[in-house]
């Protein structure tokens, strides 16, 4: 089936490998054909990165993982600056929030990019707690206070026994003495304990 003539010829090939015959003709006598190979290959989606995950600063950080024939990991949205390849990738963000951009190739095709968002967040500082105080039985107790952004309490060093949360906490205190903890909690992260001590 003649196409067309001329040259250039503006062709428009469907996915796979379309084979082009071409003669040349001079007066009545055509040539005999020569062909060109035309391969379109199939754009791969995007690769299905993992889940998006916050760790505290100092915590162990998991490689991230994509599926894919050819991963490339890019540290930008534009895709231009490549930091590794392969699944899994490991990775060493710092503190606050990294994005990782992810994408298959297949026969030189590149698909679009898929992201995973890595946060690392501070450990808070130590709590400050009231100071130590001693009571005489049916004394009121005053009420336990600490700074912090969300303090949590405990009655064992081991921070095992949750006793309450908050900036003051309520305590009923037996005769003798008992030591009470605090520590903070931001974004899942916790700090060094305070602790403070009723007699």
């Amino acid at each position: 089936n003649l196409l067309g003539t001329g040259s250039p010829f503006p062709i428009s090939p469907s996915v796979g490998v379309t084979i082009y015959y071409v003669t040349q003709t001079v007066g009545s006598c055509q040539s005999a054909a020569d062909t060109v190979i035309i391969t379109i290959n199939t754009t791969p989606g995007p690769p299905t990165t993992g889940m998006d995950t916050s760790y505290c600063l100092g915590d162990v950080i998991s490689d991230i993982t994509a599926t894919g024939t050819n991963i490339k990991w890019y540290s930008d949205s534009a895709l231009t600056t490549m930091i590794g390849t392969g699944s899994p990738f490991a990775i060493t963000p710092g503190l606050g929030t990294t994005v990782y951009y992810a994408t298959d190739s297949i026969n030189g095709c590149t698909g679009p990019a898929d992201s995973v968002v890595i946060t690392v967040n501070a450990i808070p500082a130590t709590p400050v707690a009231g100071t130590d105080a001693t009571y005489c039985s049916g004394a009121t107790i005053a009420d336990l206070t600490s700074t912090g952004t969300n303090p949590l309490w405990y009655s064992d060093a081991a921070l095992t026994l949750s006793i309450g949360s908050g900036s003051t906490l309520t305590i009923t205190p037996p005769i003798g003495t008992t030591t009470y903890y605090v520590i903070d909690s931001v974004a899942g992260c916790v700090g060094a304990a305070d602790s403070v001590v009723i007699t």
